[in-house]
């Protein structure tokens, strides 16, 4: 019994923070919690589930607010516990757990693929194991117990290896070397990124090829070589097939595009995952990055155009954070002074209230760089790239025309 109590602590904690009762965030995690309760109780064998414990999971179903990606997910799990079937239960869960990171919910993310787990071997599904197991890896990454991390990525490739699975091999593996990112060992990150590369291209798995590329762009920009990450990211960008992963990456190719100076096709390439993405997230975050760079130009009209916007969206704690850093950024460079300030003091009360470690320090240097440097707080600190060859500065040109007709192909309007 205090076993059973204290699963799905997460759920617990966000029932507690929640504004109340009424909220969509309340009915989200209740929802979450229920389902994930009733699914304890299939696996233990001990008891079956019952219809009027169905019946209340399904009213709290019900209650969810209209356009809720989890609801779909809650409802799936729901049907697999009516139909008594642990492998579709530990499909659903694993979907369902896709969803919480995509909000950024890594915690109960990890909840729900460690039942997930669970439901899967019960149910000899291996390819769901690995696939849940690999989803949990990310969560606990992105809730930065990097040990922990780590050793569940080597169990991972330890299973997937005796299981001849080389797709989570590589995954793994991948894992592994983002860790070394997120520690900030660039180096030894690029030396298992390449072979992570290479050895996707040996085997012809043009997904992991594509998404090692996209990891090793991102090393490329934290070591501020701007031509590199756009190549890299580019590069993953034509390799990707799949929707959701193409925005991610498309994302991160118009932010490379803004740090070498091509603010005309990064807005081109914000323009088209806000208007195409396939998840709401995304969206929001072009959006945030087409503010940011409306106050890099000095269009002031469209900068309060997207502020008001997003002001009015139900952001994630991570994009909040987010939105009121560009806000800050963008409100010092028009010389708000006093709104910038109080933009950075929301992001770093929300980055407090959500444990977001990266985004609290963010938010105090910005906040110190306004007191006692206000000059050059406002600046935007992204010069316009110069080109160290001729090789670079063309590709960088032809990266930058693509885009362009991208969004002209897309039927994106400018």
């Amino acid at each position: 019994m205090i076993e059973i109590r204290l699963r799905h602590l997460p759920f617990f904690e966000a029932l507690a923070t929640s504004p109340g009762e009424t909220s969509p965030q309340w009915r989200r995690a209740n929802a979450g919690l229920l389902v994930l309760r009733l699914v304890d109780r299939a696996l233990t064998d001990v008891e079956r589930v019952t219809a009027r414990q169905l019946a209340a999971v399904h009213v709290a179903h019900r209650a969810m607010e209209q356009g809720d990606a989890t609801a779909p997910m809650i409802r799936r799990t729901l049907q697999a516990l009516e139909a008594e079937d642990l492998g579709k239960i530990a499909v659903a869960l694993r979907d369902l757990g896709r969803v919480y990171l995509s909000q950024a919910a890594w915690a109960m993310g990890r909840d729900a693929y460690a039942t997930g787990v669970e439901a899967a071997q019960i149910a000899e599904r291996e390819d769901v194991v690995l696939a849940c197991m690999f989803g949990e890896g990310h969560a606990i990454r992105m809730l930065r117990e990097f040990d922990v991390a780590a050793a569940h990525y080597t169990r991972l490739h330890t299973l997937a290896t005796r299981l001849g699975d080389t797709r989570h091999q590589l995954e793994a593996r991948l894992g592994l070397a983002k860790l070394l990112i997120d520690r900030g060992d660039l180096k030894e990150a690029t030396v298992r990124l390449d072979h992570v590369i290479l050895r996707a291209r040996e085997l012809q798995c043009v997904a992991m090829e594509s998404k090692a590329l996209h990891d090793r762009a991102r090393v490329a920009g934290e070591s501020g070589d701007y031509p590199s990450a756009l190549r890299f990211a580019y590069d993953a960008l034509q390799l990707c097939e799949e929707p959701r992963e193409r925005d991610r990456i498309l994302t991160d190719v118009a932010h490379a595009l803004t740090l070498v100076g091509e603010h005309a096709a990064a807005r081109d390439g914000s323009l088209i995952v806000a208007a195409t993405a396939q998840e709401q997230d995304m969206r929001w975050l072009a959006t945030i990055n087409l503010m940011e760079l409306a106050s890099r130009e000095g269009r002031v009209a469209e900068f309060d155009a997207y502020r008001r916007q997003l002001a009015a969206e139900p952001l994630p704690p991570q994009l909040t954070a987010s939105y009121h850093r560009a806000e800050g950024a963008g409100l010092a460079a028009l010389g708000q002074h006093d709104a910038a300030r109080d933009a950075y003091i929301r992001m770093r009360t929300v980055s407090e209230r959500h444990h977001l470690a990266q985004s609290t320090i963010e938010a105090d240097d910005a906040l110190r760089r306004l007191d006692v440097e206000p000059r050059e707080a406002v600046k935007q600190a992204v010069p316009r790239y110069e080109s160290r060859t001729f090789l670079a500065y063309h590709h960088v040109r032809w990266v930058a025309s693509e885009i362009t007709r991208l969004r002209e192909r897309t039927g994106v309007s400018a």
